[in-house]
């Protein structure tokens, strides 16, 4: 280890550089020479990136760590400066720990420019557009490129506009996980990072019961949880969330009336202890929180239904073991019934009809 590294850098590698060597050698070896293969095909083009999905996670992962390596390179700013002259170069560290989180965006620029510039050829295809006729595209009505098709006779356009969404994805990821790194006063045992997939995350207004007025409050919409917090300003450009409270998703209620397009109510539906009515100008980030949590929680119904569905078969093999078939058939069929609400016929000893009209999952 180098003798003139300052005591609070020692060991503070990964806490600087994060995974930004794994995201060097990846666009070197990989995703580089893999664009130079698609210079004159728009189609292929498009399918590299999306090709390429997953890996663009390393983005994300950076991302969350650019916060805490700008602050060690600020307190650390004098070593880096001095180094900076003994090596000549005209930027600093900051800038180029920068590089990363700025190419998403450059990324999704650059598929904008081909879907609108590849939109105007197809609108003005008589006229031959030259930047487009360099990157040896076919004028047949598929649009396919060097006589080749894809598996789904995918046309440039569909590819790159499938590529600029992925792009997009992966843009509102590394925006959610760095707007993570700005809560604070969040609960030690809320980890954040297990709590599934940020859906949303958009600022509302809600009561404070408390101050007895609205408050401006960023919600959070995870896979598992929503979390609620209250935005601070300290400047214009610089915003933090104040942990206010959470829902798991398995406590989660939502009451959405229709002729209301600007709020929405959530709410603990197994505890009678909270609600927040939360309020917003854009009626389409209203309906888009009330699909998406409406989502969740059929999802999570019907998975809960499966299992109880797989609990109860065990439970009736099990028992078959040691009845007769007939008798099981009957009882099988019964709970079956019970469990899927449709009403049924379930007889008993002595001819009796009973109608069951009700059922409940045990």
């Amino acid at each position: 280890m180098r003798e003139d590294i300052p005591p609070t850098l020692k060991g503070m590698k990964a806490d600087i550089f994060a995974n930004i060597e794994r995201i060097c050698r990846f666009h070197g070896e990989e995703f580089l020479p893999a664009l130079r293969d698609c210079e004159n095909d728009l189609r292929k083009l498009g399918q590299c990136f999306r090709r390429y999905e997953q890996r663009f996670n390393m983005y994300v992962m950076y991302s969350r760590n650019n916060k805490r390596a700008t602050r060690l390179v600020y307190e650390n700013k004098s070593f880096f400066q001095e180094r900076q002259l003994v090596l000549g170069d005209r930027l600093d560290l900051s800038s180029y720990l920068l590089e990363p989180v700025q190419r998403i965006p450059r990324y999704k620029l650059f598929l904008d420019d081909l879907v609108k510039t590849y939109t105007n050829y197809e609108n003005e295809r008589c006229e031959s557009d030259s930047r487009i006729s360099k990157l040896s595209v076919d004028s047949d009505e598929t649009g396919g490129s060097n006589g080749e098709s894809s598996d789904a006779d995918e046309t440039p356009l569909e590819s790159l506009k499938l590529a600029k969404t992925m792009i997009e994805c992966v843009l509102t990821a590394v925006d959610g996980i760095m707007a993570l790194e700005n809560i604070t006063d969040c609960p030690p045992h809320l980890n954040l990072l297990n709590q599934g997939r940020l859906l949303r995350q958009n600022e509302f207004y809600a009561m404070d019961n408390a101050r007895r007025r609205r408050q401006l409050m960023r919600i959070f919409l995870f896979d598992k949880l929503v979390l609620i917090t209250a935005v601070y300003r300290k400047q214009l450009t610089v915003e933090f969330f104040i942990y206010k409270d959470h829902i798991p998703v398995d406590d989660l209620g939502i009451t959405a009336k229709e002729h209301d397009q600007y709020k929405f109510s959530i709410w603990y539906k197994k505890r009678n202890l909270k609600s927040y009515k939360l309020e917003t100008r854009d009626p389409a980030i209203r309906n888009a929180w009330v699909e998406e949590i409406t989502s969740l929680l059929w999802e999570q119904a019907m998975q809960k239904k499966e299992l109880l569905m797989q609990q109860r078969k065990k439970r009736i093999s099990m028992v078959s073991m040691d009845s007769q078939e007939s008798t099981e058939t009957e009882r099988n069929d019964d709970k079956y019934n019970s469990l899927r609400g449709v009403p049924g016929e379930v007889r008993r000893s002595g001819e009796t009809i009973f109608r069951r009209t009700t059922w409940y999952c045990e």
